[in-house]
């Protein structure tokens, strides 16, 4: 921009100089041959009024010793008249003769030509001027009569005739200079409105630059960037209202995660009343396993506590290996795929990938493309889920064997065309882009559902992030999980043994009840098989780790 309004006006002032420039410049030449042709008129007009007073001088005071000649001039006044026309010409500047009525000339010898024969024809001290060549004469007819004499002069009176002869030079002299200064003083007022345009340019463009840069802080997550308004009062007020902008967004991103820990932890009373209500059951089987369900709940809730009232996005730490979370979460995953008989397939590289996520949102991100799958596909449909290892990062598939995306699905956050909640998509690729990566769709080889989720090997850079270590929950994923399933197998362990020792002791009437009957049937290899279905389901939203806020 700023060099837009320089160029514009750099445009403008030189049309505008241009247009006066040239009608000036044809000014100064005419003014300049004109001064040069008053002069000579000027030298031609002292020249005739030598030769008259020679003449007149000639008749009223006769030498007899020096005859008058047909100029009208006697020896003594013709001596004179010729050192008034050497001393005019001493000077350089033009060239002066008197051409006589004798056909004698007086001064330089020139060829005076047509406008010299016009002279001789003319009545005396008619001067008029005329162009030779490149410059420009000057002629005065003069009598040879002497003046107070009555003159008839007809076409046959000899005149004298003074010819004053200006060079092309002398007529152009100065007209150069003048034309270099006037091309001097334009090019000045050009490069002068170029620097006030500038200095405009930059009043406006400086400010503007500022809120340019701070936009992009805010875009970056920087609530705290503010603008300096300044400039022009339109460009001010922009900036004014930016820094309200800020205030706003930064007010209701505070209130967002005020009210996302606040409901988090009213989640505690009824997770409180559930868990009283699994110690209660008589199944020890179903209250080991339901209160493995409650704690992991009671994980995921204080979770979301602890993301939600962190303000800020932390770095230096926000890395963890993609192999190892992956195996930590499918290892999950593929317990509950036996359960619905569909094939999984676990495709990782034996080398570590390190990632710019943390492993919460690592885990979160894979868990919501998986239970995408479980929600989306029938029982017993496959799916994959691949690592690979790629330039700057790496990269995470996960496809199944299903009917495959909607045509032209686009993912948008809190949207759905089958009935969910739409966030699935979104929170991967949230997960994805803080990275620095990238989330796409596909079809994959079956014809099913493909996701690919690429990412960073750094976190996208926050301005205002401070480098402080991950909560000890997020450290390592992978034994947390492993030390999660051991707890649940050992208490489910436990219960089953209870349970068998409390059939044992039971009377034979209750041996051949069907739900008992069931229950041994199935024992610790078929858990599922005698669990209602909405337990299951709720056992599955309840190991599903909730997203964090950026």
């Amino acid at each position: 921009m700023r060099r837009r309004l320089a160029l514009s006006a750099a445009a403008v002032t030189t049309m505008v100089v241009i247009a006066f420039l040239i009608p000036l410049a044809f000014l100064v030449r005419v003014l300049a041959t004109q001064r040069a042709t008053d002069n000579a008129q000027i030298e031609a007009q002292t020249l005739a009024g030598t030769l008259v007073g020679g003449i007149n001088n000639s008749h009223n005071n006769p030498d007899p010793s020096h005859p008058i000649s047909t100029s009208g001039l006697d020896q003594a006044n013709r001596q004179s008249l010729t050192d008034a026309v050497k001393a005019l010409n001493a000077q350089g500047s033009r060239h002066a003769t008197v051409f006589l009525a004798d056909g004698t000339a007086v001064g330089p010898a020139v060829d005076g030509g047509a406008p010299l024969k016009l002279a001789q024809r003319r009545r005396p001290t008619q001067a008029f001027t005329a162009d030779v060549g490149s410059g420009r004469a000057v002629l005065i007819p003069v009598s040879v009569l002497p003046s107070g004499e009555n003159q008839t002069v007809s076409a046959d009176t000899p005149v004298n005739v003074v010819y004053v002869l200006v060079s092309g030079s002398v007529l152009n002299r100065g007209v150069v200079g003048a034309w270099v200064l006037l091309c001097a003083l334009g090019i000045a007022l050009v490069g002068l409105s170029v620097l006030l345009a500038d200095r405009l340019a930059r009043a406006l463009v400086r400010p503007m630059r500022d809120l340019r840069q701070v936009t992009h802080r805010l875009e970056q997550g920087d609530l705290s960037a503010r603008v300096t308004p300044a400039g022009p009062a339109e460009v001010a007020g922009v900036g004014h209202a930016v820094n309200l902008l800020a205030e706003r967004i930064g007010e209701l991103v505070a209130d967002a995660r005020e009210a996302a820990a606040d409901v988090s932890h009213r989640l505690r009373t009824p997770l409180t009343s559930l868990r009283l209500d699994a110690e209660g059951l008589e199944d020890p089987f179903e209250r080991a396993r339901l209160s493995a369900d409650v704690d992991a709940l009671e994980h995921a809730i204080s979770q979301v506590i602890h993301e939600a009232r962190q303000p800020k996005r932390l770095v230096g730490l926000r890395h963890c290996d993609l192999v190892a979370t992956t195996k930590a979460r499918t290892a999950f995953w593929a317990a509950l795929a036996e359960v619905q008989n569909r094939p999984c397939a676990v495709d990782l590289p034996g080398q570590p990938i390190e990632v710019g996520a943390t492993s919460s949102d690592l885990a979160a991100a894979l868990d919501s493309l998986v239970n995408n799958v479980f929600r989306h596909t029938p029982e017993g449909t496959g799916f994959r889920i691949i690592g690979r290892r790629v330039t700057d990062g790496g990269l995470l598939v996960v496809e199944d064997d299903g009917s495959g995306f909607p045509p032209g699905l686009r993912p948008s956050r809190g949207k759905s065309t089958v009935g969910s909640t739409g966030l699935g998509l979104d929170i991967a690729r949230r997960v994805a882009e803080r990275c620095g990566g990238s989330l796409r769709l596909a079809a994959s080889p079956t014809g099913g559902a493909r996701v690919e989720l690429t990412l960073g090997s750094s976190p996208l850079p926050d301005p205002d992030g401070i480098p402080l270590p991950e909560p000890a929950s997020d450290a390592d994923p992978a034994d947390r999980a492993k030390s999660g399933r051991a707890d649940r197998a050992e208490r489910a362990e436990r219960a089953e043994r209870a349970e068998r020792a409390e059939r044992a002791e039971r009377p034979d009437s209750e041996a051949d009840d069907p739900v008992t009957d069931a229950i041994e049937t199935a024992g610790a290899d078929e858990p599922a098989d005698v669990t209602d279905p909405r337990v299951e389901e709720a056992r599955r939203a309840a190991q599903e780790p909730l997203p964090t806020e950026s």
